[in-house]
Order: C-alpha cells, then sequence, then structure tokens
C-alpha cells in the first residue's frame, strides 16, 4: 500500500469537521441576518446631519463634503427646512459634458481647452439652489431598514433624509446600512 494515499476514515473525519463548521457558520449568518432584519431606520441612521445651504457656492460645498467625508447632503432653506438633495454626482455633472453633449462636441473638447475652462469656471458661481436635485425621497424613522433598502436601490440613491414633523432628524445612507450590517456580522 502507498503511504501517500489518504485513508477513508480521514476523510469522513474531515467531512464531518467541515459540515459541522458549515452548520455553525450557517446558524450564525441566519441568526445576524434575522437581527439585522429586525432593525429600524431610526437604529440605523446618523443623527448629526451635514447640511448645505441652498445659497452655498460651489467651492463650499466640495470643501464641505471633502471635509467631511461624505459623498453627499441635503439642502436646507433659511428657516432649516429641507428644499433638495445634492450628491458629489450632481456636482460633477455640472463640470463635465454628459456623455452625449461630449461625442456631439467631440472636436470642441478635444482642441478648445481655453472653451473648458471657460466654461468650468463658470460652474464657481453656481449655488446650491442651482444643482441639487428637488425631488428629494425621505424616510420616516420608524420605518424598517429594509423599507430604506428598497427605496434606495429602486431609485439608485445613497442617502435618504429622515424627517419627524416635517423636520430633519438624520439621515441613513447607504455606509450606515453596510456598517450596521457588517457589525451585526462580526
Amino acid at each position: 500500500m502507498c503511504e501517500d494515499t489518504v485513508k477513508p476514515y480521514y476523510i469522513s473525519y474531515f467531512v464531518c469537521i467541515y459540515i459541522s463548521m458549515t452548520y455553525r457558520t450557517f446558524e450564525l449568518l441566519k441568526y445576524n441576518i434575522f437581527r439585522f432584519m429586525s432593525l429600524y431606520v431610526r437604529d440605523v441612521m446618523s443623527r448629526q446631519v451635514c447640511t448645505i445651504a441652498e445659497d452655498d457656492l460651489f467651492k463650499g460645498i466640495i470643501d464641505t463634503l471633502v471635509t467631511n467625508g461624505i459623498s453627499g447632503a441635503p439642502v436646507v432653506n433659511s428657516k432649516g427646512d429641507l428644499v433638495g438633495i445634492l450628491s458629489e454626482k450632481d456636482l460633477l455633472r455640472r463640470l463635465f459634458p454628459d456623455e452625449l453633449e461630449f461625442y456631439q462636441n467631440i472636436e470642441c473638447y478635444l482642441t478648445n481647452y481655453g472653451l473648458i475652462a471657460a466654461e468650468s469656471k463658470k460652474v464657481f458661481g453656481l449655488t446650491a439652489k442651482d444643482m441639487m436635485r428637488t425631488k428629494v425621497f425621505t424616510i420616516d424613522p420608524d420605518k424598517h431598514i429594509m423599507v430604506a433598502v428598497s427605496i434606495m436601490c429602486a431609485n439608485k440613491i445613497r442617502r435618504l433624509p429622515v424627517l419627524v414633523d416635517h423636520k430633519l432628524a438624520g439621515i441613513v445612507s447607504t455606509k450606515d446600512v453596510y456598517r450596521n450590517f457588517l457589525q451585526l456580522m462580526a
């Protein structure tokens, strides 16, 4: 008999260990997913909300986003009422032409750097009110977290302002959802 062959009882021993570990992992995962499924928006949301004033200029908005390490924020008026939402995608769309416009004027964009520079300088005079999206999806803190996730997925957005009595009380983002999910899995 060759010494290099694995004896059958070793194989069955390892199979039993693998099945046992897999079952434990599955039970742990099932338990943690159940815990995640029992969360509400109030359990996950960030209560300290970084906002952008509707009269903030482009450069100030970028400074706010970069300083706070966020990719978007609710826009509020002087009374503190939610009037819109602004993301880094909205800012990038103002800085660069969309794909259709670029390909329709490709020669212009590839040869006329002065025009590109002049166009980009105009952006610095824009305010949040000029660039924000006014159709804002919001959520109540007493809604289930899966409702928030569904709204974000269906509308391809990454954050939902949380309103209580029509006042901004927090924000829930995909980052908050991931953070809480990963904490439960640890």
